[in-house]
């Protein structure tokens, strides 16, 4: 239980690395983990740090071309995600009298888009294209630099 919660906390790249430490820890522990706890520690303590330095500096958690899907994906759903307190949304829109476009928008978490007030959310459309599609990501991961403040990990005031 305790690494599958980890597993879940992470992002992608480092939830996978926990994953496979889960499946070493089965099967050399077993069951009986939890009374190993401090041997696992010791023995998997640098990569532990590791992982959690770049998670909480935030040096490696940016949006890639590959994790925002094929354009197909968009003509059915859209998609939603989160960097280190950055919420993000990109959907198809097709205009009747224009060309189909990428419509995404970035807002301080932890409220869901529909919950968030409009005038906290960003947003920026581009040509419905794979070059649409990689000027899309530039963008969520320029507006992640651009303003640190807004996406902070701070305790928030959700309802005044």
């Amino acid at each position: 239980m305790f690494l599958t919660r980890i597993c879940y906390t992470f992002p992608k790249p480092y939830g996978i690395i926990i994953a496979h430490i889960r499946s070493f820890v089965s099967n050399k522990f077993g069951k009986c983990f939890h009374k190993n706890m401090p041997r696992f520690l010791q023995m998997c303590g640098k990569l532990i740090e590791d992982i959690q330095e770049k998670f909480v500096t935030g040096s490696t958690l940016m949006l890639t071309f590959d994790e925002v899907l094929n354009l197909n994906y968009y003509r059915k759903t859209s998609y939603t995600g989160w960097i280190n307190g950055m919420r993000f949304l990109i959907k198809r829109e097709a205009p009747e009298d224009g060309d189909e476009i990428f419509h995404a928008w970035v807002w301080p978490g932890p409220l869901i888009f529909d919950l968030t007030d409009n005038d906290k959310k960003f947003d920026f459309t581009a040509p419905f294209s794979d070059e649409g599609k990689q000027q899309v990501v530039d963008w969520i991961n320029a507006q992640y630099e651009e303003h640190p403040e807004l996406w902070s990990h701070e305790k928030k005031t959700i309802f005044v």
